[in-house]
């Protein structure tokens, strides 16, 4: 296993990870590998020199990052292991499958962001809720349901209790079923009705409209009025499984020790990081190693390097997941922590307190890129996929083609437009 620091402006910035070229003398791999990396990291080398930004931006785009530092750098084969699993927080799958023009910050870019004027430094990713989106959840439904929840903040949102019974009154203009899995959705008349499973029971429920906010995929499957056509077309968004843990431990002293905030681990199942120093209101992030924290683990189930494009890769992984027990997670959390931490003193026995796995089959919606999706062809798709059904408009991230939470909620403002004129 090789541990390293990150190469993530966002930890550089709000953790202190100092820049990996500093560390790239340390790295595990053999010494050609060692200085061709650092070259990669630092220096100004053109490797696509004479073209044009058009020229240049079409093979960014269209070669794969493995690919681009195979036949542009001549990679040796311990740089292209070391940088394999750089791309999967964002995009689940490794660098076999995602265009170089996706990974300008990665090395062996240097040259092309500045030919293509694309070195302007993103905001450190420490912009969020201490409890990721739910706090955007959260706030959504106190207004929604006045009373449900105390304050009127983003700040005062972490802590506030909310009052679960008040989500489902009968006497509110605005009722949410929880534990209520939709099961049909169809036009009836003038209006939508809704069979839904709920305590084990069939239950309807009718409406004027109705917005169908899910996994596209499933829409087939739950709406019958679907055509051939757009059932196609929702099919064609393949989610991405992954699994996040999250290992709450009594201290982080090994890390403290150990000058880093986080691991990745591109020849074993996890990174791991430490949470991010986010403090809102009451709620104050640990800011001494003696504290207790939560180190976040990261896996994403892949099949790399074996010519397969990303809806095969994210198809294939989630068919490895299913074979996977709780044990089997704790299991591999518990040697890997070991491994990296192990040497600073840390023991999982003594040190965790509790451990949660996260398991998504369907995680992040799919987002075309030009290494698989042609561009006019993937625009018919998504206006197919999206076309509202009668008086059932669809919404959700995978409308929008992108898993991010502003995605989420333009089509969600699209979707009520539709029905609203």
């Amino acid at each position: 296993m090789t541990a390293t620091h990150s190469d993530s402006e966002a930890h550089e910035t709000a953790l202190g990870v100092p820049p990996p070229g500093i560390a790239v003398e340390d790295q595990a791999i053999g010494e050609a590998a060692r200085a061709q990396l650092f070259d990669m990291y630092w220096s100004d080398r053109d490797v696509l020199p004479g073209k044009t930004s058009a020229q240049r931006r079409a093979i960014l785009e269209h070669t794969s990052y493995r690919d681009f530092l195979k036949r542009y750098w001549n990679a040796d084969e311990d740089v292209l292991k070391f940088l394999q699993t750089r791309t999967h927080d964002l995009w689940a799958v490794g660098i076999d499958a995602v265009p170089a023009s996706e990974t300008m910050n990665l090395p062996g870019l240097k040259a092309q962001r500045a030919a293509l004027k694309d070195d302007e430094e993103d905001e450190p990713y420490i912009y969020h809720f201490p409890d990721g989106n739910a706090s955007i959840a959260r706030m959504l439904v106190r207004r929604l349901i006045p009373g449900i929840a105390p304050g009127d903040s983003m700040e005062d949102i972490v802590l506030a209790r909310f009052d679960y019974g008040q989500l489902d009154l009968a006497d509110r203009p605005v009722r949410i079923r929880l534990s209520a899995t939709a099961v049909d959705v169809r036009n009836v008349g003038d209006g939508v009705e809704v069979a839904y499973v709920k305590g084990g029971k069939v239950r309807r429920v009718a409406g004027s409209d109705c917005v169908l906010a899910c996994y596209h995929a499933m829409i087939p499957y739950i709406a019958p009025e679907t055509s051939a056509e757009q059932r196609a077309a929702l099919h064609d968004s393949v989610r991405a499984p992954l699994v996040y843990v999250n290992v709450a431990v009594r201290n982080w002293h090994p890390w403290h020790r150990l000058g880093v905030a986080y691991i990745d681990n591109p020849g074993g199942t996890y990174a791991a990081h430490l949470d991010f120093p986010v403090s809102l209101d009451g709620y104050r992030f640990s800011a001494d190693p003696s504290q207790p924290i939560c180190i976040h683990l990261l896996h994403t189930p892949t099949a790399p390097n074996q010519g397969l494009n990303m809806r095969q890769q994210y198809r294939a992984g989630r068919a490895s997941l299913y074979t996977m027990s709780f044990g089997d997670f704790e299991s591999e959390v518990r040697d890997e922590l070991a491994r990296m931490l192990g040497v600073a003193g840390f023991d999982f026995d003594r040190d965790a307190a509790a451990i949660t796995v996260n398991r998504w089959p369907h995680g992040y919606a799919y987002s075309p890129t030009p290494l698989f999706d042609d561009p006019v062809q993937q625009a018919l798709i998504e206006t197919r996929a999206r076309r509202r059904l009668g008086r059932i408009a669809i919404a959700n991230s995978d409308s929008g083609w992108n898993a991010f939470t502003n995605v989420a909620i333009d089509q969600a403002h699209r979707a009520v437009a539709e029905l609203t004129g």
